[in-house]
C-alpha cells in the first residue's frame, strides 16, 4: 500500500469532492483526517468512522425509534444517520466544505 501524506490527501481534497482513506485499523486515517479540518479547513469538515457494526440505518438513515407524546412505548420516525448529518452541517459551510471519513476496506463491500 502507498504512503500519502497529510499534503497529498490536501492536494487531492482541492480538486475532488470527496476523497476516501482507507486501510487497516491503527494506521493514522482518523488522526491525518481530523488534522487536516483542523489545520488545513480551519475546523469545517467532521470524521466519520465505518467499523463493522456500523448499520446502514445509522450512517445513511432510516427510520429509529421515538418516544410517543403522554404515552407509554415508541414509534418509529426516520432519522438521519451521520453521513446525512454531515452533508446538512457542510452545505452551511459553502463554499468549501470538507467531509472526510476514514474507513476499513473490508466493509465497503456491506454497502
Amino acid at each position: 500500500m502507498p504512503a500519502i501524506g497529510e499534503q497529498e490527501v490536501a492536494e487531492l481534497f482541492a480538486g475532488r469532492r470527496f476523497v476516501v482513506l482507507e486501510g487497516p485499523p491503527g494506521t493514522g486515517k482518523t488522526r491525518m483526517a481530523v488534522k487536516l479540518i483542523a489545520s488545513v479547513y480551519e475546523g469545517r469538515g467532521t470524521s466519520i468512522q465505518f467499523h463493522p457494526n456500523t448499520t446502514y440505518e445509522s450512517f445513511i438513515g432510516g427510520l429509529a425509534p421515538s418516544e410517543m407524546d403522554g404515552d407509554v412505548g415508541f414509534r418509529f420516525r426516520p432519522a438521519m444517520g451521520a453521513l446525512m448529518k454531515a452533508a446538512v452541517a457542510a452545505e452551511k459551510l459553502k463554499p468549501k466544505p470538507c467531509l472526510a471519513y476514514p474507513c476499513v476496506r473490508s466493509i465497503l463491500s456491506k454497502y
